[in-house]
């Protein structure tokens, strides 16, 4: 697509390449909806309650040191979105600027994060939906309950995203934006009844410097993803201006609300830090601390709504990146055929859906964790799967700057890369190695077969490198 044709030109096209539709998704649109995958609503109540888990008092710090590291990744992805518009986020980046063996690794990794970010969020939008029934006496938790909705959720999620991507991308900001203005009064109210504490937490009380990598993980973890939106860039009105501006204006937005909210809501969940660790709902305990307990229950069931637009948003962004592994050689062909009707890769997006299903399913029942115990371990294992994608994208953050001698992106690749280096081999190090060898194994296997399979296939990218 010549960089000169109008959305309104291209809205009804289709991609002779992938067969995707063009253009339907506004700028607007695109902005709110890369927001709504990320699960906006609960950054305003929930970010305190995961980060104390690990952090504690120090739990500003270890974000403001994540959200670095994630506004350097943004200037990586954007720069590159910026050059390519491809379906393959970092893996097609990977193969059009380092070589097919890196985006073999990046495609491994991305494929266990976008499994391990939908058992994440089913975990989310069960506490929310647990909670919410818990308040009238009907009691969700239990496993075979939790894994019938799972399956419920996952079925709904696969057959929006089949039908559409304007479909979807609608019913994505609609549900993810809808218990915003809930979030922000349950917010202030509780802030109002229970005051601010800030010098505790810039003196950092009682941290244990020993929290800094596991937090520090979480930190940069509540970030991954959000390049996911690039592998919707033909679907996207004007997408070189649109997709690199969305990139990094989608990131620094959420590091902006997340420090604030971390720093109001602190205090609150720490002084509640058994009721978190027993799995209550954050917006909940928020609205309870707050006097406004039945903007607690209203806003559970939002929270729910909001964070199933995440998990749609993230069906829509996998089923688009397994499609193109399919027609790179990495998956079967099969996953990469588009539906004829809707142009979506229907067959990729069931594909994501059904795995993401049992993987969830089958650790609940086999672990019989409490659902936010199971939740915080999906998260761990997300942040340690995209890190490393995020470590391939910043060598190739490093290689571009030393080839188009941009000293300062070549700067700012190897801090972010060092930083994501040495977070997994500290974690390694001094935390506890079971959900790090996991992943890492699960990511080195799939890498080599990868390797093995894949065919000697043209790269998806959709127009020439500039």
């Amino acid at each position: 697509m010549s960089t000169s044709e109008s959305p309104q030109k291209v809205a009804n096209e289709a991609s002779p390449e992938t067969g995707l539709a063009k253009g339907r998704i506004k700028p607007a649109q695109a902005f709110f909806y890369a927001l709504s995958a990320l699960a906006i609503a609960t950054f305003v109540t929930g970010i305190g309650a995961t980060m104390v888990t690990v952090a504690g008092w120090g739990s500003w710090l270890v974000m403001l040191l994540g959200s670095i590291v994630a506004l350097l990744l943004a200037t990586i992805v954007s720069r590159f979105a910026r050059r390519h518009l491809t379906t393959g986020s970092i893996m097609a980046y990977m193969d059009l600027e380092i070589g097919k063996k890196s985006g073999v690794l990046a495609g491994a990794a991305l494929l266990v994060g976008y499994i391990a970010v939908m058992c994440l969020y089913f975990g989310l939008a069960l506490v929310f939906l647990v909670s919410f029934f818990s308040s009238f006496g009907i009691d969700l938790s239990a496993p075979w309950l939790v894994s019938i909705i799972g399956v419920v959720l996952v079925i709904i999620a696969v057959a929006l995203a089949r039908r559409g991507v304007s479909l979807s991308v609608n019913t994505t900001v609609v549900l993810g934006w809808i218990c915003v203005p809930v979030a922000i009064v349950i917010l202030i109210a509780a802030v109002a009844n229970f005051g601010v504490d800030f010098g505790s937490q810039f003196a950092l009380k009682d941290f244990d410097p020993a929290t800094l990598v596991p937090g520090f993980i979480l930190g940069y973890g509540v970030f991954v993803g959000f390049e996911g939106f690039t592998a919707l860039a033909q679907e996207t009105a004007d997408p070189r201006r649109t997709v690199p501006k969305l990139v990094f204006s989608t990131v620094a937005a959420v590091v902006a609300i997340a420090m604030v909210a971390l720093l109001l809501t602190v205090p609150i969940f720490i002084a509640h830090y058994k009721e978190v660790l027993a799995g209550a709902s954050p917006a909940h305990l928020l609205a309870d601390v707050g006097g406004v307990s039945v903007l607690g229950t209203i806003a559970d069931a939002l929270l729910f709504l909001a964070t199933f637009a995440s998990m749609l948003a993230y069906v829509n962004d996998a089923g688009r990146i397994f499609g193109t592994a399919a027609r790179d050689g990495m998956l079967p062909k099969a996953l990469g055929k588009i539906h004829p009707k809707h142009r979506t890769p229907a067959n990729a997006i069931t594909f994501f859906g059904a795995a993401a299903a049992v993987v969830f399913i089958a650790y609940f029942l086999i672990t019989q964790l409490p659902v936010y115990l199971v939740f915080i371990n999906f998260a761990l294992v997300v942040s340690y799967a995209w890190g490393v994608a995020y470590l391939s994208l910043s060598y190739a953050g490093v290689v571009d700057g030393i080839r188009t001698r941009k000293v300062l992106f070549m700067v700012g690749s190897i801090v972010a890369g060092l930083a994501v280096l040495f977070a997994l081999v500290m974690s390694m190090v001094t935390g506890a190695v079971l959900v790090p060898i996991i992943t890492f194994v699960l990511i080195a296997v799939l890498t080599v077969v990868g390797i093995i399979v894949r065919r000697d296939a043209k790269v998806s990218e959709l127009t020439e490198t500039l």
